[in-house]
């Protein structure tokens, strides 16, 4: 399942409403997708009862739309223009950026390095898409020594 299959449900906002059950099997499909396929270097980590909490959040009315919108717009013209304004000048302060080997990988610190002076982070190992499920002890000890300093 890509963005542009979620995309035609964008333009109607009672798709919800008047589809529930399309709705719920498109969101189904996506995250037992993710489930299996991005989280793949710990499949345990997401249980079928987090899947259907995914899902029974992600199927709400207006829960699709709403986290398409976010995306639509970042990667839209306006998005891309407001994005390269605000890089032209670098961030001053600290910036916390991880990536998972299995996911983005150093992507995300990379990026980040293009747009601040002090960025920090690390990338996990044996670990996919869902950082904080997959490797909660990393994640937090990156938190907690980057709050620190």
């Amino acid at each position: 399942m890509c963005l542009r299959h979620f995309d035609r449900f964008g333009p109607a906002p009672d798709v919800g409403r008047r589809y529930p059950i399309a709705v719920k099997w498109v969101v189904s499909t996506h995250c037992d997708y993710f489930a299996r396929h991005v989280a793949r270097t710990r499949p345990w980590t997401i249980t079928p009862t987090d899947l259907d909490v995914y899902v029974r959040v992600n199927a709400a009315p207006g829960a699709t739309r709403a986290a398409l919108s976010y995306q639509r717009h970042n990667l839209g013209p306006e998005g891309i223009a407001h994005n390269r304004a605000r890089a032209e000048r670098k961030l001053a302060m600290p910036v916390l950026a991880v990536g998972a080997e299995s996911g983005a990988g150093a992507t995300l610190l990379d990026t980040m390095r293009l747009v601040a002076t002090d960025v920090r982070g690390a990338v996990f190992a044996g670990c996919g898409h869902y950082m904080p499920e997959e490797a909660p002890s990393a994640v937090a000890e990156q938190i907690i020594r980057f709050m620190g300093k």
